[in-house]
């Protein structure tokens, strides 16, 4: 192993015209460099901090001279370096001293709980006020009911003085009555142990005339038997429409559902909600609301879809931490969270500043449990041991409506509503949309089922929180949407007779005519099925033409669900605004389809509400009324238990389909890669097996899922690869590649011209640069193009590169991943601060705080480089820089982020000009990072 020397230099100026250097074993107790423009990577203060990474320093400017300097030398562990004590200082921070502990509150009572049901976790505070840290050896419960409450803790092993952790504490009453415990901490304290009383009250199951039969909740997998019991003797039936079947047998039942099931929706291998939920059920039969030609007109722009935020799978291996919520306290529990750098969430993986949203979606692929935050990490002022601003989680396979908010303002779950890649690359969204309204826009006094909160204003002319507004029937997604006219004709005495060719259902239009020339045509039906559809104009007259407009097929995907199964308001906002997967991002045609439904401008005059209330079959429950009358629910299931008296008890049972699982939806391989190993996973069913195929494209797949690219390509290319479920040959997903033609200057290089999706580009060098056309992964961004006026970038090479580009409204960019062969690699981040001239400030750019300036440039799980454009090219417009950093392949896999940067109630709004990715056969190196600042906070890991 090869030595690392640590340089400290102290400077005055970012171009480090005056050094300073320092003897800190003999520097006097009082020297002070709070104001130097750069101190790392040392702090300085008075008292050491609670946490440290291995490597960091620490100036204790009240230390006696030549005991002022220590070092971090183990996780937590501050060790003084030199002086006549090199030992320990403790981990944890602090110096030797005594500690004191204090609880916050000083006892913990839970209100009634019905029994079997978990109270919401409350927090208690313990805090450190002396003068030394406290090392904690065990926190547990006793007393007669500690085996009714739990709790969970982020203390570890020690407190540091003036520090605090928090132990969250639950109830599940296993009684009715009194339930009474105590919690002890135990410690190195002299007034150790440290006690605190637990006291709650269970209630007992409210009783019912009806049979009570478990479990109430209900599920069940494809062909696998379930057993429901009742208390008491009952007749047992299969409601109708209810697929599989029944076999009674006395007080208990086998239900046995059918062996493969369609999923309405699906992530990960998991479903989003139930096939019967109000979320997942076609709205196009139900009536129009009442009220509906009223609430239509608060939709005062026309729809546009936003990329917001993604999805983090997880798993098992992610660790459980006690969240408590600043507004949602009924959901405080244990979340897993996810962590950097496997991490998507909206406004960037680190940023929490409260003027900007940070919500935030993981799903555990193995248990499907859906976890969401708002403001997750974002500290509140007046809640102390809030660690977010709000919060959810649920099972996939939950009816029961959220109690007690949920991270929106309609009380909503986010994942049932946000519409994802897969689905759409599949080519049909069967569930609801979520979108926004202004605040005006909504009224608050009221909200419509299945949200469970209101917000908004005191209009009662807008539609409440709830509402679900659908595409009229008038605009059929696959008909003709407009005729332009591109000649008028002459000699046309009557309205000449307008035919469309290439339409299954032929559209109706009327032709204008105006002084011998057709001036216009109106659509009267939009047809249906149309392929490229022509449009000819009958006599008398000649010379008109014109052509007609329809619908990507990628467009109508949308449409159609838009339709089928509408749009739920579900928060305040931009009027308009559907908020959708930042996966969706990933896909160029997916993009443009998206664009192409903003620029046809569908607005109010386009869309109904719906009444939905006759789906309802408990406020309650999501779960649709299968007797409303109007739709089907898709694959359902419910079991009524009758006893003597003619008293029902009815239990739905949501069914899991089989589901296949795959980390990537769309990748991107180099042609001669040698074969790669495809991942896939399966829930539903124990059997894992999956059968691999090539459904499209070029290349070859074995059906162990080992994909071998063509050897060469001369133009970018694609793949549709199939995973099979040997447990159901009707679960299958799909992997979507692109496969590009290899790169040169080294040999295998990938080299991308951000921001133009137009065709490659051939740079100075002889380097092919491929098109914008693979896909990335970010939050609403801006696609620019500083081409016009010829010269703008001055006299530099390729400018080309630099006039295209990225800027994102405050969120990562991340490339890939892109399947490589394992080795070294230098990625190359090509930036030049566009769209300005002469030179700019760091200041605000966009509302909320946003502003130009610093990015973390990452790969592989670490920060390359903390990386400032603006320093780096002293501030000037349009003058190149590329930063490189170096990736480690291990695994095939490589991908490249740009991350914002927070700051004081703002965040930074990333740039990227262009990417290259270069092989590099030397070995693995480090580099110094001029420009960074380390700041280490509680639980963060910091590269260095």
């Amino acid at each position: 192993m090869g030595k690392v020397v640590l340089a400290i230099l102290f400077a005055f100026s970012p171009a480090f015209s005056q050094i300073t250097t320092l003897n800190l074993g003999t520097q006097g107790r009082n020297a002070d460099f709070s104001n130097l423009s750069f101190t790392r990577p040392v702090t300085v203060g008075t008292s050491l901090p609670t946490t440290c990474q291995m490597g960091q320093l620490f100036f204790n400017s009240a230390a006696a001279a030549g005991s002022n300097l220590f070092g971090c030398t183990a996780p937590n562990t501050w060790t003084l370096q030199g002086g006549t004590s090199s030992g320990a200082v403790g981990s944890g921070g602090g110096t030797p001293g005594a500690g004191a502990a204090l609880f916050t509150p000083s006892s913990l009572t839970f209100g009634a709980q019905t029994v079997g049901t978990t109270a919401p976790s409350q927090a208690i505070v313990f805090s450190n006020s002396g003068t030394g840290p406290i090392s904690i050896s065990s926190v547990s419960l006793s007393g007669a009911n500690s085996l009714d409450f739990s709790t969970s803790n982020n203390c570890g092993s020690s407190v540091a003085v003036g520090a605090s952790c928090t132990i969250a504490v639950s109830l599940t009453p296993s009684v009715a009555g009194t339930e009474a415990a105590t919690l002890t901490v135990t410690d190195n304290t002299a007034t150790s142990p440290h006690s605190l009383s637990l006291s709650g009250t269970g209630t007992a199951v409210a009783s019912t005339s009806g049979a009570t039969v478990t479990p109430a909740d209900a599920t069940t997998s494809a062909g696998a038997p379930l057993t429901l019991t009742a208390n008491k003797a009952v007749t047992w039936s299969l409601t109708p429409g209810s697929v599989g079947s029944i076999a009674p047998n006395g007080t208990s039942v086998v239900y046995t559902p059918p062996s493969t099931l369609p999923v309405q929706n699906a992530r990960a291998g998991c479903m989003v909600a139930p096939n019967d939920s109000v979320y997942n059920t076609r709205i196009d039969a139900l009536p129009v609301h009442p009220s509906s030609s009223t609430w239509v007109t608060s939709l005062l722009n026309p729809i546009v879809f936003l990329p917001s935020w993604g999805l983090n799978v997880i798993d098992n291996t992610v660790a459980q931490t006690p969240m408590f919520f600043y507004y949602t306290t009924a959901q405080n529990g244990n979340f897993q969270i996810a962590a950097w750098p496997n991490r998507k969430r909206e406004g960037g993986a680190f940023p929490v500043d409260g003027n900007n949203d940070h919500h935030m979606v993981s799903l555990n692929r193995q248990t499907c449990q859906f976890y969401e935050t708002y403001q997750e990490g974002d500290p509140n002022a007046v809640c102390a041991s809030c660690n977010a601003s709000s919060g959810l989680k649920y099972s996939s396979t939950n009816y029961a409506q959220p109690g007690g908010g949920t991270t929106d303002a309609a009380g909503l779950p986010l994942s049932p509503l946000t519409v994802h890649l897969s689905e759409i690359k599949a080519g049909v969204i069967n569930h609801a949309m979520r979108f926004t309204l202004c605040t005006g826009c909504i009224y608050a006094g009221t909200h419509l089922w299945p949200a469970t909160g209101s917000n908004g204003s005191t209009n009662q002319s807008a539609p409440p929180m709830g509402a679900r507004f659908r595409l009229k029937s008038s605009l059929v997604p696959s008909g003709v949407f407009s005729v332009n006219l591109t000649s008028g004709g002459s000699g046309y005495t009557t309205s000449p007779r307008v035919t469309f060719t290439g339409c299954q259902t032929a559209p109706s239009a009327t032709a204008m005519i105006t002084g011998g020339s057709v001036t216009s045509v109106v659509l009267n039906s939009a047809g249906s099925g149309c392929t490229s559809p022509t449009i000819s104009f009958g006599g008398p007259g000649s010379g008109a033409a014109g052509t007609a407009t329809v619908f990507s097929s990628t467009a109508q995907v949308f449409l159609n669900a838009l339709a089928r199964y509408g749009m739920i308001v579900a928060d305040n906002g931009t009027s308009g605004q559907i908020e959708v997967d930042s996966n969706t991002n990933q896909d160029t045609t997916v993009t443009a389809a998206m664009s192409e439904i903003a620029n046809a401008k569908l607005g109010a005059p386009y869309f109904e509400v719906v009444d939905e209330s006759s789906l309802i079959l408990s406020p309650s429950s999501s779960q649709v009324n299968p007797n409303n009358g109007y739709v089907t629910p898709v694959s359902y299931a419910a079991v009524t238990a009758t006893d003597g008296s003619g008293n029902q008890t009815t239990v739905p049972i949501a069914l899991q389909p089989v589901i296949v699982g795959v980390p990537y939806t769309t990748m991107a391989v180099q042609a001669g890669m040698s074969g790669y190993q495809l991942s896939a996973w399966v829930n539903g069913s124990s059997n894992q097996s999956v059968t691999w195929s090539l459904a499209s494209g070029v290349g070859t797949v074995t059906p162990a899922g080992v994909y071998t690219p063509p050897a060469t390509l001369t133009a970018q290319s694609s793949a549709v690869l199939t995973a099979t479920a040997a447990a159901d040959p009707n679960a299958t997903t799909n992997v979507y590649l692109t496969v590009i033609p290899t790169g040169a200057n080294p040999a295998n290089s990938i080299r991308i011209d951000v921001g133009n999706p137009n065709g490659p580009y051939t740079d100075s060098g002889g380097n092919v640069w491929l098109p914008d056309t693979l896909g990335f992964e970010t939050g609403p961004y801006a696609q620019l193009n500083e081409g016009y006026p010829s010269g703008l970038w001055g006299n530099i090479p390729d400018p080309v590169l630099y006039q295209s580009f990225n800027y994102t409204y405050g969120d990562d960019i991340t490339y890939g991943p892109f399947i490589v062969p394992n080795g070294n690699y230098k990625i190359g981040f090509v930036l030049g601060r566009g769209s300005c001239s002469g030179t700019y400030v760091e200041s605000t750019v966009y509302g909320n705080g946003l502003i130009w300036g610093p990015m973390l440039l990452e790969s592989q799980g670490q920060i390359g480089s903390h990386f400032d454009l603006g320093k780096a090219t002293n501030f000037v417009c349009r003058t190149p820089y590329t930063q490189f950093i170096p990736a480690k392949v291990t695994d095939n896999l490589l991908y490249a982020t740009v991350r914002t940067v927070g700051g004081s109630g703002s965040h930074t709004s990333p740039i990227l000009n262009a990417l290259e990715i270069l092989p590099d056969t030397t070995a693995p190196y480090l580099t110094i990072d001029t420009q960074q600042v380390t700041t280490v906070t509680a639980n963060a890991v910091v590269q260095l």
